[in-house]
């Protein structure tokens, strides 16, 4: 807990430390002024009271007994109030006491209940003194406006009853007012954000009001069982504050690992920048991202990998400090929140991490990799929020897995990184959204010829895009960005109605040529895609065996039933299917049996180097037979060379793609080709 205290420095090293800014020194100076005033108060109290406590009456020392008992276990206010403001009871007391005895006792009182409760507040120095001022200031005054009431009215003597509250409720009201308004220039001179200065605002109002309500209570009927009775309300106080404890508890913490969750995790930030006399200038976050857990979560189900899960965030506490928190984001996602740093860097200390979690972890006698990747925030460099330090390092272990490093320390290009991406997936569904930026959205063409007659008869169509400030964007990255979002599909069915309509045009001018389109599995797979398919078809007036989908070999072997469903009943439709990049996803026989291909592309791996490369000769005379096998036509990439359409017009039914006879060009350049070629298509 901490209320909002001015930054507090001492006056002559402000006045020494030119580089300060005036709001230090205003900050400096308005915290030793309350400070200050409030220790003369208490010191003109605690020598004003002395005199009246050997012979105060018993209800007094059942208000004080009160005073001191409410405090002993913090009321625990709910976050983000929790941080900001410090909620007491013992003012109601101290604050009947003010106004029903020598005013000098409340103020002693209040004194005494604070530094009682000073240990379980948890409270830093600044922090502490300047809610004891302000509370004493508070007191203080409210009791120089009871006694100018008192004064004013002619009732000599005070006699205990409703009446009593034409004093009291005033004297609450600025009692309330002081208070409010030590918080806002406490708040105004802090370093506080603008919803902590709100939080601690609101919760002063509501909660203090409450107090002091009991407190004209109080004062309004003063009996000696009136005051013994308050003990009940302060049990439900207590009882109500476990109570939230314990729902604080549950949501602090995952239910099933026990690990802090996001909430525990925020909390814990703020317990370490409340530690009285911490220097909070160093603590670091580090996110963890166990990719195996994903793989083994898709094979083995959720019980083994939250198992796992556990493990491994044993593992981590085996190896951490008594101070270090360990939490859990999700499953396969760990925090480790250290609050002594190994090094000010956190390179090393994200490795450790890393180091820990590389070794195979052991489930029912089974070693399982987990593969981690980490990613590191420091406070104060990378921010000082809970929130903006976990957005950092999740954004350094983004860059980490995205260059393959097994651990980053967060540096601002890395956010900036993850926002270009964004942006630029942002512009890209508006792109295909705005049909004044068609013209961004390139589809080129490449010519495939037959290596026996010279012939093309088929093309492959290759998305390209212009950013209008950014300029052409690789390919292979703007489909890595893209594919797991739901652009994905909507730039696929785009490039797919442009294609399709491009084969009509051409159908019109006489040229007859098949087209081969790129599609994602996940894409393919996705319901109704081969009924869009047939509708684009349907509406451009083209043929089903003048389109062919092209999917990698990849995702044979990372999909089963679904694709050979969903490749079945594109192939219903009359449309090809193509295994691209070939040879490098390491599909079985099997899988090649039961997906209905029409056709396979080797990959340009092997292609490029059949001319020089025995081994690679070997391996794309291997697939040509296979093919053959199989009854598939067969697409050679990347030839480059004379010598390598030598070789794979010796092996005969070769279809060739690649720079020796054409680049990818727009569909009018490509018109203008056909035209210049011996044996176009028609």
């Amino acid at each position: 807990m901490s209320d909002l205290s001015p930054d507090v420095v001492w006056p002559s090293s402000a006045w020494r430390d030119g580089t300060r800014r005036w709001r230090s020194v205003a900050a400096s100076a308005a915290f030793w002024l309350v400070v200050g005033a409030g220790a003369v108060f208490i010191g003109v109290a605690a020598f004003n009271g002395l005199p009246s406590y050997p012979s105060a009456h018993m209800d007094i020392w059942i208000l004080a007994g009160l005073a001191l008992a409410s405090d002993l276990v913090p009321f625990r206010l709910p976050p983000p109030a929790r941080r900001t403001t410090t909620f007491l009871l013992s003012p109601c007391f101290c604050f009947s006491i003010f106004l029903l005895y020598p005013p000098a006792t409340g103020v002693v009182v209040q004194v005494l209940a604070i530094a009682f409760a000073a240990p379980r507040l948890h409270m830093r120095w600044p922090s502490l003194l300047f809610l004891t001022a302000r509370l004493v200031w508070a007191l203080t005054i409210a009791g120089w406006v009871a006694n100018y009431l008192r004064r004013s009215d002619t009732q000599t003597e005070y006699v205990p009853s409703l009446t009593e509250t034409r004093i009291a409720v005033p004297a609450a009201l600025v009692c309330l007012g002081v208070s409010v308004a030590i918080s806002l220039v406490g708040a105004l001179l802090s370093s506080a954000t603008h919803r902590e200065m709100l939080a601690q605002l609101r919760m002063e109002v509501i909660a203090r009001s409450s107090v002091l309500l009991i407190g004209v209570i109080i004062v309004s009927t003063p009996t000696l069982w009136s005051h013994a009775l308050l003990a009940i309300p302060l049990i439900g106080w207590y009882h109500l504050s476990w109570m939230l404890g314990e729902r604080e508890r549950r949501i602090e913490h995952d239910p099933v690992s026990g690990l802090l969750s996001r909430q525990g995790l925020a909390a814990a930030v703020e317990a370490i920048r409340d530690v009285p006399g911490r220097d909070v200038d160093w603590y670091e976050l580090t996110v963890v991202e166990l990719r195996g857990i994903a793989k083994l979560h898709r094979r083995l189900g959720h019980t083994v990998t939250e198992r796992l899960t556990v493990a491994a965030a044993e593992r981590l506490r085996s190896g951490a400090t008594a101070p270090d928190r360990i939490g859990q984001l999700s499953e396969g996602q760990l925090v480790l929140l250290r609050q002594a740093p190994l090094d000010k860097g956190g390179l090393d200390s994200a490795h450790g991490v890393v180091a820990a979690l590389s070794e195979p972890i052991d489930h029912g006698g089974v070693p399982f990799r987990l593969e981690p990747v980490a990613g590191v925030a420091i406070c104060p460099q990378h921010g000082r929020g809970f929130d903006e330090l976990l957005a950092n390092a999740e954004a350094a272990r983004v860059e980490a897995d995205l260059h393959q490093e097994l651990a980053l320390v967060y540096t601002p290009e890395d956010r900036s990184a993850i926002d270009d991406r964004w942006t630029l997936l942002c512009d890209l569904r508006e792109a295909l959204d705005d049909p004044a930026r068609a013209s961004e959205i390139v589809v080129l063409y490449q010519p495939q010829v037959s290596l026996a007659t010279g012939r093309t008869e088929s093309v492959e169509a290759l998305l390209r895009w212009s950013h209008p400030s950014r300029g052409l964007i690789p390919t292979d990255d703007l489909i890595e960005l893209v594919e797991p979002t739901g652009v994905m599909q909507q730039l696929t069915h785009y490039v797919l109605d442009r294609v399709v309509g491009q084969l009509a045009e051409w159908n019109r001018m006489g040229i007859q040529l098949r087209a081969a389109v790129n599609v994602s599995v996940n894409d393919l797979v996705a319901e109704h895609f081969d009924n869009a398919l047939a509708d684009t078809l349907r509406s451009h007036g083209v043929p089903a065996r003048q389109l062919d989908i092209e999917i990698t070999e990849r995702a044979l072997v990372e999909d089963t039933q679904r694709l050979d469903e969903a490749a079945h009943r594109v192939v219903a439709l009359g449309v090809g299917l193509s295994l691209d990049d070939f040879g490098t996803g390491f599909a079985s026989l099997r899988r090649l049996r039961q997906m209905p291909l029409a056709e396979v592309k080797i990959d340009r791996a092997y292609v490029s180097r059949i001319g020089h490369s025995p081994a690679d000769r070997e391996m794309v005379t291997t697939i040509h037979g296979l093919a053959n096998v199989l009854g598939l036509r067969i697409v050679a990439e990347g030839i480059e060379d004379e010598e390598t359409a030598r070789v794979l017009t010796d092996l005969g039914g070769v279809i060739g793609q690649g720079w020796l006879y054409a680049r990818p060009m727009t569909a009018p350049q490509l018109v203008g080709w056909l035209n210049h070629q011996p044996h176009a298509a028609g």
